[in-house]
């Protein structure tokens, strides 16, 4: 996420992640399919990046290649 801020690229964290580990949940009758530990993991290391409806093919492709150029530094 700090490497794509330094390229004008707003990040969010995922602020749901795994329903069921929501408090408010306790209030409701659900039940959990399998230990939803993917969902955690999202919840504590996913992140979104800006989107709106106005977004042109030059900014997809500017964040598209912001995210490349980072994964091949890796």
């Amino acid at each position: 996420c700090r490497y794509l801020e330094k390229c004008s690229i707003e990040t969010r964290p995922i602020i749901c992640g795994n329903l069921a580990d929501q408090p408010a949940m306790k209030l409701y009758a659900h039940r959990a399919v399998g230990d939803l530990s993917q969902a955690s993991n999202i919840l504590h290391n996913g992140f979104a990046v800006g989107n709106h409806h106005y977004i042109n093919r030059a900014a997809r492709e500017y964040v598209c290649a912001c995210i490349e150029e980072f994964i091949c530094a890796l």
